[in-house]
């Protein structure tokens, strides 16, 4: 983690999903999505498409997010609906 800004608490599998801003002097300088266990294991959930996340908050099913961040080929700022099963995003706003 390089910047941490915001998670989303997943009640199933007891995860964390945290939204990690970056830094540009860090091995992740666009920043990304992580999933946390409780055991303390972190992993990338973030697509490339995804850049300098800033909030994320759990969908009703759980088994997806939505996050504001940036489309790393445009650099326009949206929201996207990412799923924590295989981390697929679709933008809902742009």
């Amino acid at each position: 983690l390089a910047y941490p800004v915001a998670l989303a608490v997943r009640r199933e599998n007891q995860e964390l999903i945290i939204a990690d801003l970056g830094s540009s002097d860090s091995a992740s300088p666009a920043g990304a999505l992580y999933r946390g266990t409780a055991k303390g294991a972190l992993t990338a959930l973030s697509p490339t498409r995804l850049q300098s996340p800033t909030a994320v908050t759990l969908a009703p099913d759980e088994r997806s997010v939505y996050v504001t961040a940036l489309d790393a080929q445009t650099h326009q700022p949206g929201v996207w609906q990412v799923s924590l099963s295989d981390g697929a995003a679709q933008a809902l706003y742009q």
